[in-house]
Order: structure tokens, then C-alpha cells, then sequence
């Protein structure tokens, strides 16, 4: 992902409506993290709210009280942004004197309220603001109705200067509350954001911002990319960049993992899964992706991804290169890319069909199976070929020289050598499943940089519908978990039996290929 820091609002955004951090999503954060993105937290939040609803320690920075403070996470510093005066203060409370709104005062650590009836229990009770001897650098002020809040909010603008007033409700549909948050004119979530990412030597449009709310619009607007959230307000919508899904779908796990593993990461990907085990080589240029085996003859592993769009300049480099190897050109397009359907128009004027379609799926939320087959990882010969026997069967070969050297037409003999060759790598896993002595169900992992793809799935012919490739990937993928392994991965067949079998097994969609072969003369 190109973009260097990724910010987030709190509530309604990042939190769920029972206000918290799924597993995923912090899973996914933790990833990019250590892939050296910086992660913000921006909320309204005071830090004595933020640190009780969440583990702080997810981020590299914090922007508190809606840009009244950053914390930096790691070495516990706070600047500072702006306060209200007293005067500020005085001047707000005389809008709302003798109605029935309530006011709030928030300081880097407390919130204050006189008179206090509010049901959160964090607030503490006061008869007076002289009680207090700190900064209040926000208020928050609740009103009953739209009506009010925007009549309010309309007031303070007009007649008060030096402070912003912004109009705030829950977009998670958990309460109604409506209210006015009001800071220092200086102050912003966009404003201390810019004066971060200006001390980090960053810009904005390298950041990418996920908001549901009006005190989310500004920043929304002017950075890389804005996305809202699927329950955000109507305005926040119609002004980002992207909309997510929302915060009770896991909505910022839900982009960062399609725009993580779009079409030229998951070529990456691959080749880095496979590499030296199939492929050979990888080129790229700011047109495209070529990944090249000087073994494995089939399209599969001698294709190019076009990234940018094509022109015949671009289609005849690749063919030249292709052929020049004995190879049939093959070209993948992704769905999602900007122009696929000008790329899409131009390889089929160029006398190529389309092979196959591909669609790359990642585990979601998987349901162990007992296990009550004998399930074990390759290492011996014997394991080796009946790994290649029930390969062979599952993809209805014939089985040639079963007594030796064990492959099929369709399991060439590069594709045998090759599994041979990552036996026992430290890299490559080779599942079997037996039924008392006899092996009935396979599949492979490729674990690499916490990242792994699953390929080889099979079940011998005679011993379908009895669920042991279920069993196979049980262990898979707890194998995969004990070997440090965060984000699982599969490559299928697009809208196949074999997708719909990923899905109910807890795994989806996340980007569809389509994979375009020249014709033969």
C-alpha cells in the first residue's frame, strides 16, 4: 500500500457499537505496523477514555480531544494544541444559560459536568467550573433535538470567534445523543494531524483516513484517501474518497485487506510463496509484473500482470519476451484495477480468449472439524508418494509407474520434482490424511513473511463427501497458526463449486483475475 500512515476516528470507526477492537481488525493493524505504516488514533477522546475502551499500545500515535493532543504511544509525550480561555468558556455557557442543554468539560484526563446526572459514571460532579485547576480544551454540550443542535451550533459560529462548534450524534444506533463538541478555533482533528505528519516528514496525501462523523469531514476530505464508514452520516458519505463496510462488519479490516492484497501483491505474494520452487524469475516494470519457470511450462507460472494501462508497445514486450522462452503469452487483468476494461478491450483485439478466471480468497473465520483421521505433515518417501498418488487421483490422472516414480500427466514431472524439492524446507507444508493406512486427502501450505496460500487441496476418487479434506485443512491451518503465520490465502476458481466450498468453510473473496492466452495460429 503506498500510503505511510493510517489514521482512524475511534467511535462508530474503529470501535464496534459494544465499543470494541475485533480481532481482526487489530490483527490487521499489527500487520501493517510492522510493515513500517505508522498507525494513528484520532478521536474526541480524552486519554482517560481512550486507554479504558481500548489497548493504546495498537498505535504509534494518538490525537486526543479532537486535536487538542497527540500521544506518542511509545515514548508517553503530549503536546500540546490549544485550549479554551476562560473567557471561551464563559462566552459558551451564556448561549446555554437557563436551558435545559448540558455542558461538559474535558481536560486531557477527566471530564467535569455541574450537576451531574449523566448515567456513563466517568464524569465527575461539580457546582462550578472554578472547581476545576486544569486546561479544558473541549466542551461538549447536549441538546434534545436536530433542531436545537443546529440552532445552537449556528449561534456560537456567529457570535463566538475564536472557537470551532461541530455537530456530533452516534452513528452506531446503540443511543440517540446529540450534541455540539466545540475546541479552540486552531483546533482540529485536520489541523494537529497536518502538524504531526509535518513533524514526521510526511504528507497528508500519504495518508489514509477511516471517519463516520461530521468532526471526521475535514480530514476526510484532505487527505490521500478518505474513507467512511457504511454507518456513516449522509454527509461524510457523499464527500469521501471510498466507503467501507461498517464498524460492526469490520470495516477498516475489510479495505485494508482488499487494498493490501490487490492484484499486484497477491502476483507478489505468489511468487514469493512459490519462489524458486516453481518460479524462477520476476521482472517489473511500471507496466507490468512477469513472473517466468524455467521448468513449469504452463500458463499458470509464465504470465504477466498488467498494472497500468496497456498499450501495444506493452502487449508486444511481453510476447516477445514470453516467446522468446517457448512460452504461450498469457496476461492477467484485475477486476478492480482503473483500467481493466480499456485493457480488457485491447488484449481481445490482439487475438487472445480468456483462459480462466481466478478469484483470490482469504480466511475469514474458520470452524475446527475433529480430526479423527490420521493427519500428518510430508517428510518421508512413502509420505511423498502417496501425497503425489492422491494428488494425481484427486485431479482424475492416471497414475503412471506407481511403484517409483508416482505423477500424472496433468502432475508433470516438474510439478514432482518441484514438491520433492520443498519437502521438509522450513517454508513449504505438505498435509496427508489416512484412513487407517490408506491416504485420502491432501493439501499444501506456503508460509511466508506471515503470509500463507494454500494449493494441492485433493481427496482420492472413492473417498469424497466423507469430510476429510476438512480434517486436512483443520490441521493446516492450526499448523499455520503455530508457525507464526497471520493472514491465510487461496487461489480458485472464480464463481466454481470449489469457491462456494472456501466460502462455507470461512474463507472470501477479496479479488477476482482474468486470465487471457493468445490464440494458437
Amino acid at each position: 500500500m503506498d500510503f505511510k500512515v493510517i489514521a482512524m476516528d475511534f467511535d462508530g470507526t474503529l470501535l464496534t457499537s459494544d465499543k470494541k477492537v475485533t480481532e481482526k481488525t487489530r490483527r490487521v493493524l499489527k500487520h501493517y505496523q510492522d510493515n513500517n505504516h505508522i498507525i494513528v488514533g484520532v478521536t474526541a477522546r480524552n486519554l482517560t477514555s481512550a486507554s479504558n475502551v481500548l489497548d493504546i499500545n495498537i498505535f504509534d500515535y494518538i490525537v486526543l480531544n479532537n486535536g487538542a493532543f497527540v500521544l506518542n504511544v511509545k515514548t508517553k509525550e503530549i503536546t500540546s494544541y490549544g485550549v479554551l480561555s476562560k473567557d471561551d468558556i464563559d462566552r459558551i455557557e451564556h448561549v446555554f444559560e437557563g436551558t435545559s442543554a448540558k455542558c461538559e468539560y474535558c481536560s486531557l484526563n477527566k471530564y467535569y459536568m455541574i450537576n451531574a446526572d449523566d448515567p456513563r459514571g466517568y464524569i465527575e460532579n461539580i457546582s462550578s467550573t472554578d472547581e476545576i485547576d486544569e486546561e479544558i480544551v473541549r466542551m461538549n454540550i447536549y441538546v434534545g433535538n436536530v433542531e436545537q443542535q443546529e440552532h445552537y451550533k449556528k449561534v456560537i459560529t456567529e457570535n463566538i470567534d475564536t472557537v470551532n462548534a461541530v455537530s456530533m450524534r452516534d452513528t452506531d444506533n446503540k443511543n440517540s445523543r446529540l450534541w455540539l463538541t466545540v475546541n479552540n478555533k486552531e483546533t482540529s482533528k485536520l489541523n494537529t494531524l497536518t502538524k504531526l505528519c509535518e513533524e514526521l516528514s510526511i504528507s497528508l496525501n500519504e495518508v489514509i483516513f477511516f471517519g463516520d462523523g461530521e468532526n471526521d469531514l475535514l480530514l476526510l476530505e484532505n487527505v490521500g484517501m478518505g474513507v467512511a464508514m457504511g454507518n456513516a452520516i449522509d454527509i461524510v458519505r457523499k464527500k469521501s474518497k471510498a466507503i467501507a463496510l461498517s464498524n460492526d462488519e469490520d470495516g477498516i479490516y475489510n479495505y485494508l485487506i482488499k487494498e493490501e492484497f490487490n492484484c499486484s501483491t497477491c502476483m507478489d505474494m505468489q511468487y514469493d510463496l512459490l519462489d524458486k520452487m516453481f518460479f524462477d524469475k520476476r521482472e517489473e516494470t511500471k507496466d507490468y509484473i512477469l513472473c517466468t519457470s524455467e521448468t513449469m511450462d504452463d500458463t499458470f507460472w509464465n504470465m504477466a500482470y498488467l498494472k497500468d494501462k496497456a498499450t501495444d508497445e506493452t502487449i508486444a514486450e511481453l510476447e516477445n519476451k514470453l516467446t522468446k522462452m517457448n512460452r504461450t503469452p498469457c496476461l492477467y487483468i484485475g477486476r478492480d484495477d482503473k483500467f481493466f476494461n480499456e485493457n480488457k478491450e485491447l488484449i481481445l483485439s490482439k487475438n487472445y480468449e480468456i483462459l480462466d478466471t481466478d478469484v483470490f480468497m482469504i480466511l475469514d473465520e474458520y470452524k475446527d472439524v475433529d480430526i479423527n483421521i490420521n493427519v500428518k505433515v510430508v517428510e518421508t518417501e512413502k509420505e511423498y508418494n502417496d501425497f503425489m498418488k492422491v494428488l494425481a487421483s484427486a485431479y482424475n490422472d492416471s497414475v503412471e509407474n506407481a511403484d517409483e516414480n508416482v505423477y500424472a500427466d496433468a502432475v508433470t514431472k516438474c510439478y514432482y520434482d518441484a514438491v520433492k524439492m520443498s519437502i521438509n524446507s522450513g517454508k513449504t507444508y505438505h498435509i496427508i490424511g489416512y484412513d487407517n493406512d490408506t491416504p485420502v486427502s491432501v493439501a499444501t501450505v506456503n508460509i511466508s513473511n506471515g503470509v500463507g496460500g494454500i494449493n494441492n487441496v485433493g481427496t482420492a476418487q472413492g473417498h469424497w463427501n466423507k469430510g476429510y479434506s476438512k480434517q486436512v485443512l483443520t490441521y493446516l491451518i492450526n499448523l499455520f497458526k503455530e508457525k507464526g503465520g497471520k493472514e491465510l490465502t487461496l487461489c480458485t476458481e472464480y464463481h466454481s463449486k470449489n469457491q462456494a466450498y472456501y466460502e462455507k468453510l470461512g474463507f472470501k473473496e477479496i479479488y477476482v483475475m482474468e486470465q487471457y492466452v493468445l490464440k494458437g495460429e
